[in-house]
């Protein structure tokens, strides 16, 4: 708010008092216009902060004519227009002096030549963006999110390739990243580095085994049917909670794949775009699906398939996520705005039986020791921390993993192609020339990450600290 007029004059009739009280002999006339710029600028600046406050931001009269506006008693106007071109003038200053009152990034961000109550922003982040050139490979530049990310990838950087001593557990940082980046050792082992899991997949004989391969994925983040995520709950805004949603898809939504039945009237769920049906004419993604069966072939082909083989097993990955798409796509909507309640592990045990919740958290609870940290503690002991986010979807699913005959035709075959897909950037040329004629006609979708990044990606996933 505004001080009264009578406020206003006494507090510049006080600054001018003290300002004028602080002359010394002998000063020189420029040195005393700066002392006096200086401080009828620090008194102008509150009045001028006020004015802003109160008038708001919009219009086009300058900052300085607004608080004249305010100000009708002609001494208080000239000494506030005395104060406002003071100001200006020490902003253009290379040196200004509330420099030093902030931090030394954030300073040399700003713009202190600018009016912040006429361009805001241009004072906040003139000088970065004068001073900050958009790389070659970038349309576009953020300070929050691209520099950011910038800095926190060059510190992940500097810790993998420090050399950490032999008992120390994040050594095996140092073993990852040296593997990944030797390209000539890569190119050598061609597909060598798939064939331990992928014979696990293809050796699945009972639901156990099928369980214990879904755990040593999740634990990779090879794509599998469930995806997690830690998060803050609309219900629960005092604990992390642990949100369980459909996943398993390799293109980008259901509409995509073929004989997928939708509802005439779509429901629109909290966080989740409702689906319209595609056309009933023609199938809108014949052409793109047709590629990745073909990018899949691709995969299999490299990964040591004979190509009747590889032909089978990318249409039976098609087949199975379909069946997920059509999963996802029947999940009914929440009575209840706020979504489903949290409940703890043993209730999701008890309604997806055949899903191995529990082995893959003690899992992770059991790697994160290995590193000195506590996780997954409150969940495996059984606090309501758990957001089921699909219930039809993880029911279906559950029964369907204990299907014996679902094992060889949908779920081997969709496992292989997941883990050989999620696994492709970090092998051979000719696994990295396959992504990148799938990248150049399925839009929006990154499959090629240039090796340095992909081998940042450090398959240790000690996230879900609860």
């Amino acid at each position: 708010m505004l001080p009264s007029e009578n406020g206003q004059h006494a507090a510049l009739e006080a600054a001018t008092h003290d300002i004028a009280s602080q002359r010394r002999p002998g000063w020189s006339g420029a040195a005393a216009g700066r002392g006096w710029r200086k401080g009828v600028a620090a008194v102008g600046l509150a009045v001028l902060v006020a004015a802003c406050v109160r008038v708001g931001w919009g219009g086009e009269t300058r900052s300085g004519d607004r608080a004249l506006l305010l100000a009708p008693e002609v001494e208080v106007a000239e000494a506030m227009r005395s104060a406002h071109l003071a100001l200006q003038q020490q902003c253009y200053s290379l040196e200004d002096p509330r420099a030093a009152e902030l931090p030394p990034e954030v300073a040399r961000s700003m713009n202190f030549s600018a009016e912040p109550c006429a361009d805001f922003y241009q004072y906040v982040c003139g000088s970065w963006l004068k001073n900050t050139e958009i790389p070659p490979s970038r349309g576009a530049w953020s300070r929050t999110w691209d520099g950011a990310e910038a800095r926190v990838r060059e510190e992940v950087q500097s810790l993998v390739r420090e050399q950490w001593p032999a008992s120390s557990p994040f050594r095996a940082l140092n073993t990852w990243y040296d593997a990944c980046m030797d390209v000539a050792r890569v190119e050598a082992l061609g597909r060598t580095p798939l064939q331990p899991m992928l014979a696990r997949i293809a050796n699945m004989q009972t639901l156990q085994d099928l369980q214990q391969v879904l755990v040593e994925l999740m634990v990779l983040d090879s794509p599998n049917f469930a995806k997690f995520v830690v998060s803050v709950g609309y219900r629960d805004k005092e604990h992390n909670l642990l949100f369980i949603s459909p996943a398993g898809l390799t293109m980008p939504d259901p509409t995509w794949y073929p004989n997928v039945t939708f509802p005439s009237n779509p429901v629109q769920r909290i966080g989740v775009q409702s689906l319209e049906s595609p056309p009933t004419s023609a199938d809108a993604h014949s052409r793109d699906r047709r590629h990745i069966e073909q990018y899949l072939e691709t995969l299999h082909l490299l990964a040591g398939s004979s190509a009747a083989d590889a032909a089978l097993l990318a249409e039976q990955t098609i087949a199975a996520e379909t069946l997920l798409a059509q999963w996802q796509v029947d999940e009914p909507a929440f009575p209840d705005a706020l979504g489903p309640e949290p409940v703890a592990l043993t209730a999701l045990e008890a309604e997806y039986p055949n899903v191995p919740w529990r082995r893959f958290l003690e899992r992770l609870r059991s790697d994160c020791a290995g590193f000195g940290y506590v996780c997954n503690e409150e969940l495996l002991g059984d606090s309501k921390l758990i957001v089921m986010g699909a219930p039809h979807f993880f029911s279906q699913l559950s029964s369907a993993l204990g299907t014996d005959e679902l094992r060889d035709t949908h779920w081997k075959p969709l496992l292989r192609s997941h883990y050989i897909y999620a696994h492709a950037t970090e092998l051979s040329s000719s696994f990295l020339s396959a992504n990148l004629r799938l990248q150049s006609f399925l839009e929006g979708v990154s499959a090629l990450q240039p090796r340095a990044e992909k081998c940042l990606t450090v398959h240790i996933r000690t996230s879900l600290y609860i």
